[in-house]
């Protein structure tokens, strides 16, 4: 006959103990934002759309790096686009300024949804310890014609850790 070794008893008499203690299971909880990222706006179905990139929190260079790379393989898989055409590419302003962008086309000629990618994708990822200018982004196209653009018109999004990429 096989004695149980002590440890192994006493391991199950404390799980049992603990899975008797009546705490129920909660199941899955959506913890909101992943620590640890930015928000990036894409389009959806010819709507606004927030994918969450890993990143440094707060940092808008790495965001609109981001928006101007446009969508990953599984965005797109997924239907997701940008309205920013394909190739355009973004400078900062003076001193690395990420409110005032330097584009390689005419910001005029961009629609509507592309200007409100870029201004709700830096107020998203925008230092929570500095104030986002009222007035919004500033962007310049070669030739310095400049476009002034509000500020966004979303609330900042919830999105869930499984959109983290």
């Amino acid at each position: 006959m096989r004695t149980v070794p002590w440890r192994l008893l006493a391991t199950g008499v404390i799980t049992s103990l603990l899975a008797a203690c009546g705490i129920q299971s909660t199941g899955v909880m959506d913890g909101g934002q992943p620590s640890g990222g930015v928000n990036v706006y894409y389009v959806l179905d010819g709507k606004l759309h927030p994918a969450f990139r890993t990143s440094v929190p707060g940092d808008t260079a790495a965001a609109i790096k981001f928006l101007f790379i446009g969508p990953d393989l599984a965005d797109r898989a997924a239907g997701v686009t940008s309205a920013i055409p394909a190739g355009t590419k973004v400078h900062y302003g003076p001193e690395g300024d990420p409110i005032l962008l330097s584009l390689s086309s005419d910001p005029a000629r961009l629609s509507g949804l592309a200007l409100t990618q870029i201004t709700c994708t830096i107020s998203s990822a925008w230092p929570p310890e500095r104030e986002l200018p009222r007035w919004g982004v500033g962007l310049y196209g070669p030739v310095g014609k400049y476009l002034k653009v509000s500020a966004c018109p979303l609330p900042p999004p919830r999105a869930s850790p499984s959109t983290a990429r």
